[in-house]
């Protein structure tokens, strides 16, 4: 039995998918590719800010960690630069996505981030480009460019063991100050 908000909620979407067919057909043929893109970020807002409602477990319109990496461990298999990943890596992978979430739009760290500031934040317009095209067809550059892709998130992770020296999952001022000292940044700060 679906409770009141998940019937609503499955009707908004029901009816966003029939909106999303007609009006794309409709706004394609009259005015381009702009404009097919301005409506399906549009409609991909809207459906964005539908699941995340459905994954807010207390209703207050802000989303935990865990609610985020659940969103998007979803988000996934609809991002066509993302469908080769590895399965091994797609947990990984939704707790970077998730922690460069918090880290704009919960800058005080209180663990939790409003829904309405993460649909606004620039990093769900990023992340959307993901959208657009396979990776194929993006080059190496670009990929480079968006945080989001999947060169970009493996590259920090690999960075990110290769300064966890004893692999507990944090860094310790040690493990900073001698990356800084490595990459040649250090200027004798306390760390």
């Amino acid at each position: 039995m679906l409770t009141m908000k998940m019937e609503k909620m499955w009707m908004q979407t029901l009816c966003l998918d029939v909106l999303n067919i007609n009006l794309t057909f409709i706004i394609y043929l009259k005015t381009g590719y702009w404009s097919f893109f301005t409506l399906n970020f549009k409609v991909s807002l809207t459906q964005a800010r539908i699941e995340m409602s459905e994954l807010d477990e207390d209703s207050d319109g802000f989303l935990q960690p865990h609610e985020m990496e659940s969103y998007m461990g979803g988000l996934i298999s609809n991002l066509l630069q993302l469908w080769d990943m590895p399965g091994a890596f797609v947990q990984m992978y939704c707790r970077i996505a998730a922690h460069k979430f918090f880290f704009f739009c919960d800058p005080h760290e209180r663990s939790y981030a409003c829904i309405k500031k993460v649909l606004l934040s620039n990093c769900l317009q990023e992340l959307m480009e993901l959208h657009q095209e396979s990776e194929e067809e993006v080059t190496d550059n670009e990929q480079a460019e968006n945080w989001f892709s999947l060169t970009s998130a493996q590259r920090i992770c690999d960075m990110f063991l290769a300064i966890d020296k004893d692999m507990n999952g944090t860094l310790s001022k040690p493990e900073l100050r001698d990356y800084a000292l490595q990459v040649g940044i250090y200027q004798q700060l306390e760390l």
